[in-house]
């Protein structure tokens, strides 16, 4: 009996190690918040990725490095955290030599695995997120059509966020925008410094189907109040949510900071509240959104986008029917920084993962004038690949990354 035991607490240490030789090899690589269980079933696993572009190419990135470390694992149950929060779930088996993947949402098997570090195994890594901070500096361009006596009223910003996270889904901005060059009117309150994204984020709903989200402060388009994001992942392709906020004008000028429930053009404060549906195709690699409620400035309508993601990159046209006028237009994500950036210490200086910009085709009377259409953007930089977790659109295409298909 004295000798069962002793190889059981060999076997254990052995375990623990190999597991321990994984944290390493993954925290080397940029991951962050690393867990790791591994059992004679499986390899348990829960990473945050600061370090490669996108949603899907750190999960790749893991499994590779998992699989490397131990020949012998077929299998792999990842959680992929962002702000310690659990977004997606992926598993990975590998059948004939050839890895093969599933992602969804169910994280809970797993987080409960992994959620004891004193249960036998547990392989913890001492990098954190808390208390890190991303400096990104973001460029903002604008460029408007709408006037005859200038070709274009042209706009040229860099808005440096400073980001950090304090605890479990939580997210702190700070983005000054700071005017380069314009040439806009000598009243125009865009000449000025602005806040932008300055505001304060928390996740209320940590992993599974659900999600919620909520943020107050200062939000681009010189807006001040509340949001809230909340949803339900109704299949691994298919997501309803609902986006719902309050907020005022909020500006710098004249030295002084105006905040006033009407702005300059006479609109009101807002309640706005749109339901919005998001299906992506895994065999065309389309997403379709759909927008319907009622915009940042009061107008009721309905949008539209139809998005082409061709690996990084996503290209795509939309059309606007809202308070009687309509717009259409197109849009693309496209990457800026390389497809690894890996930097280790307390503050992280880098450029956009991606660049995004979009063109209306209506540029004048009612629809421009009275910002028609409008969404509010809550995060300093929001587009269809930066923090995009659909489970089908990760699954497809950390598939292909580990087929050799996309480097």
């Amino acid at each position: 009996m004295k000798k069962y035991i002793v190889y059981l607490m060999t076997m254990l240490m052995v375990i623990n190690a190999q597991a321990q030789d994984i944290v390493q090899s993954l925290q080397e690589e940029g991951f962050e918040n690393v867990l790791i269980l591994k059992d004679s079933e499986a390899v348990y696993v829960s990473i945050e990725d600061p370090a490669y572009r996108g949603t899907f190419r750190g999960p790749a990135a893991a499994i590779k490095l998992i699989a490397e470390a131990e020949p012998e694992c077929g299998k792999i149950e990842m959680v992929i955290a962002e702000y310690m929060t659990p977004k997606v779930a992926l598993h990975a088996c590998n059948v004939a030599g050839r890895w093969k993947v599933k992602v969804d949402y169910d994280t809970r098997p797993i987080v409960v695995a992994l959620g004891s570090e004193r249960n036998a195994g547990i392989a913890k890594g001492d990098e954190s997120s808390i208390g890190k901070t991303d400096i990104t500096v973001n460029p903002v361009v604008s460029l408007n059509n709408h006037r005859f006596d200038k070709l274009f009223e042209a706009g040229f910003f860099i808005a440096p966020s400073i980001e950090t996270t304090l605890w479990k889904g939580n997210r702190i901005n700070i983005e000054p925008i700071i005017p380069v060059y314009t040439n806009l009117d000598a009243g125009s309150r865009d000449r000025r410094l602005q806040l932008g994204s300055t505001n304060i984020q928390q996740d209320f709903i940590f992993g599974g189907r659900w999600y919620g989200t909520f943020s107050a402060g200062t939000f681009r388009s010189c807006r001040l109040g509340a949001n809230l994001d909340f949803g339900y992942r109704v299949l691994p392709q298919f997501t309803l949510g609902l986006r719902a906020n309050w907020t005022v004008d909020s500006h710098f000028g004249d030295d002084k900071w105006y905040v006033a429930s009407v702005d300059i053009k006479g609109r009101r404060s807002e309640v706005s509240a749109l339901l919005k549906a998001d299906y992506f195709d895994m065999a065309t690699a389309m997403q379709a959104q759909l927008t319907v409620g009622r915009f940042l400035y009061g107008d009721f309508g309905a949008r539209l986008d139809c998005t082409r993601h061709l690996g990084d990159y996503a290209i795509g046209v939309f059309g606007v029917l809202t308070g009687g006028e309509h717009n259409a237009g197109f849009h693309f994500a496209i990457p800026v920084r390389g497809k690894r950036n890996k930097q280790h210490g307390l503050v992280r200086v880098n450029l956009p993962e991606y660049y995004d910009m979009q063109y209306n085709m209506v540029s004048y009377f009612k629809y421009a004038d009275e910002c028609m259409g409008t969404e509010l953007e809550v995060r300093p930089v929001e587009n269809r690949s930066l923090q995009y977790w659909n489970a089908a659109y990760i699954q497809r295409n950390v598939q292909r990354i580990l087929d050799g298909l996309v480097k």
